[in-house]
């Protein structure tokens, strides 16, 4: 199907970890963010899974929708997200740098 995103075989670390960028260095940042209804309508506007050209004419429903679902969601008219980035540093054996 058109705009599914296909899993990885394997993790990115593994290939990584077999390649030239073998001495891996993983870090984890927590995040806390809040978003305001309008604000993730926005956000999804912008990426290429929920821009608007997807959804042609039925884009104004989607967006009714979707702001229907995510005011009923937010508490105090926030949505709080709580997410892990994951960020590696890759460097070449005995690259002291």
């Amino acid at each position: 199907m058109l705009g599914d995103y296909p899993e990885p075989v394997r993790p990115f670390q593994e290939d990584l970890a077999d390649s030239a960028w073998s001495e891996v260095i993983e870090h984890r940042v927590p995040v806390t963010r809040s978003w305001t209804p309008e604000v993730v309508l926005g956000y999804l506007r912008t990426t290429s899974f929920a821009g608007a050209e997807l959804f042609g004419e039925r884009h104004a429903a989607f967006e009714d929708e979707a702001r229907a679902l995510l005011n009923e969601l937010a508490v105090g008219g926030s949505l709080l997200e709580e997410a892990v980035f994951t960020v590696l540093l890759a460097r070449r054996p005995g690259d002291g740098r």
